[in-house]
């Protein structure tokens, strides 16, 4: 034998417990959804011109450093990129402390 068990809930109480449970996700989904547009604006990797524009080197110091595993290049078909997070890496190596 079955026993069901029911709950009264008055509206007004149902009406704020989903109300409460939709803004919740709808906040959980905007903020995953302004990460993921942050994160595509943010590039992954940076082409030899732009590395150079951004550390101010001349493309060939920044063969130089490929070849010396200062800086290590990535090469996609024709092109050679460089890592942001290397780039970046970089950057803070020459920062002299404080």
């Amino acid at each position: 034998m079955d026993i069901n068990n029911f709950v009264l809930i008055p509206e007004k109480d149902l009406r704020n417990l989903f109300q409460d449970a939709l803004a919740k996700n709808n906040e959980e989904l905007r903020n995953a959804i302004a990460k993921d547009l942050q994160d595509a604006k943010t590039p992954q990797h940076f082409t030899r011109n732009k590395t150079s524009e951004i550390l101010n080197l001349s493309l060939p110091t920044l063969w130089k450093l490929d070849k010396t595993g200062v800086l290590k290049a990535v090469s996609i078909g024709t092109k050679v990129l460089y890592l942001a997070s290397d780039v970046e890496s970089y950057l803070e190596s020459l920062k002299v402390p404080k």
